[in-house]
Order: structure tokens, then C-alpha cells, then sequence
């Protein structure tokens, strides 16, 4: 049986976090939640739910809680982390179908919401077109959906190259850097679900040019890591309490 790990990340969140939780664990119980510095009073009410955390003291950027999960849960047992945003645009209720590709070994695993776009903003769809149109070209695979960060991604395969985005575009660096090694890859079909674009953080065509840009600097970027070797984690102010395995 495959055993995973739900890497939920948040940052104020108040009013969605605990039934983001409360809706994982009827799915898994293994999860770990990484607060990236919330002052709304996330923090808080992710203490009360009881579930595994941890706390940034101040904001850092999605990447860099992504970044804290990882180097919490790939020193445990799991053969995958699946990746989800802590406000709701995630539905708990499509793990099964990731699991169901990883129990066939898949390696890396990527939501797909293009099948049915729902209420997803134009600008949105449009630069989830044009960024999954460049990204596919410089990976060498067809993806739909580049801009998800829904993923369900083997640990052996996580452990093989360090990350150092600290903002959006780490989905993007974990991106490129799994199809540089030889990967089986599958798509899943995931609801869209879009809240007010007012409490969205992703930035529409700023964080698409942010991204674009990320691409053509892989590569210097990785040349820096094997010279200097640049820090890879970020050290958080820890509380965290594991489900029993």
C-alpha cells in the first residue's frame, strides 16, 4: 500500500484552513501543514484542529514553506507528498484518483482543471495557456496544467535535487527539475474551484512573468547551487506533533 503525506500550505487562511484539514483527514491522516507567517489568526485555529505543523515567524513565500515541509517529511518513510494550497481551490475529495496513480507506480503526478475549466478567470486561463504551452516545450512533455499546484510526486524522486524558489515559481523549478530525470508521469482530471479574486495571491501576470523568467535561469541557477551550495531549506519556528505511523 502506498503510503503518502498531504503538504498543506497556508497563509491567512482563517476562514478556510480548518476544513481544508478537516476534509484531508477523512482521506489520509499523515499531513503536515507549514504556516508561512500568517497575522490573521490562521496560526491559531491550525493549533486547535491538532493536526501536524509548522510555523514560519515571518512570511517567506510559497516556496519557502514548500521548502519546510519537504525537509520535515522526506526525512520520514512516505513514498509520496501530495502538494496543496491551504485556501480551499484544492478538493480533498480528488485524492483518491492521485493515489490511484501512484498505487501503478507513477512518479510524478499533476492535476489537470483544464478538462473542465468551471469558473476559472480568463486571465487566468490565459496564462495557464501560455505558460503550460512554453513549460511543455522546455520539459518535453504535453502537460495541460503547469500553473496547478495540486501534485502528488514520488519522495524517491523529490529526494534526487535541491529547491530554492521561495515564491511561486517553485512549482515551476519542481517542474523542470523531475523531467530532467527519466519519469513515468500521469495526468488527473481536478475540480476547479476559484474564490474572489481578491483573496487570490497568485498575481496573474506578474507571477506568470516571474515564472517565465525562473525558466531561462534554471540554469545559471544550478550552476550557483553546485559551486556555493546554497542553503535549500528555510528554518522555521517549529511546532509539530506526527500522527502515529
Amino acid at each position: 500500500m502506498v503510503k503518502y503525506a498531504v503538504l498543506i500550505t497556508c497563509f491567512n487562511e482563517r476562514d478556510r484552513i480548518a476544513d481544508v484539514i478537516a476534509r484531508v483527514q477523512r482521506h489520509n491522516r499523515h499531513l503536515l501543514v507549514v504556516d508561512d507567517g500568517s497575522h490573521d489568526g490562521s496560526r491559531e485555529i491550525i493549533v486547535k484542529t491538532g493536526a501536524p505543523a509548522l510555523f514560519h515567524a515571518q512570511n517567506g513565500g510559497k516556496g519557502a514553506a514548500i521548502r519546510t515541509g519537504l525537509t520535515a517529511l522526506l526525512a520520514r518513510d512516505y513514498d509520496y507528498v501530495v502538494f496543496m494550497d491551504g485556501d480551499g481551490q484544492h478538493d480533498p475529495d480528488d485524492l483518491p484518483a492521485f493515489l490511484a496513480e501512484a498505487e501503478k507506480g507513477t512518479d510524478f503526478i499533476c492535476g489537470n482543471r483544464m478538462e473542465n475549466v468551471g469558473d476559472m478567470p480568463y486571465k487566468r486561463f490565459f496564462t495557464n495557456r501560455m505558460g503550460s504551452w512554453a513549460l511543455s516545450h522546455i520539459v518535453g512533455a504535453r502537460i495541460p496544467d503547469t500553473m496547478v499546484g495540486y501534485r502528488m510526486i514520488a519522495t524517491s524522486l523529490l529526494r534526487r535535487f535541491p529547491l530554492i524558489s521561495k515564491g511561486f515559481t517553485i512549482e515551476t523549478e519542481m517542474l523542470i527539475r523531475c523531467f530532467k530525470h527519466q519519469i513515468s508521469y500521469a495526468n488527473v482530471p481536478v475540480r476547479t474551484i476559484y474564490h474572489q479574486m481578491d483573496d487570490n495571491k497568485y498575481r496573474g501576470f506578474v507571477d506568470s512573468w516571474r515564472i517565465f523568467f525562473f525558466c531561462g535561469g534554471m540554469e545559471g541557477m544550478e550552476r550557483q547551487i553546485l559551486k556555493h551550495q546554497l542553503p535549500t531549506e528555510l528554518l522555521p519556528e517549529s511546532r509539530c506533533h506526527w500522527a502515529n505511523s
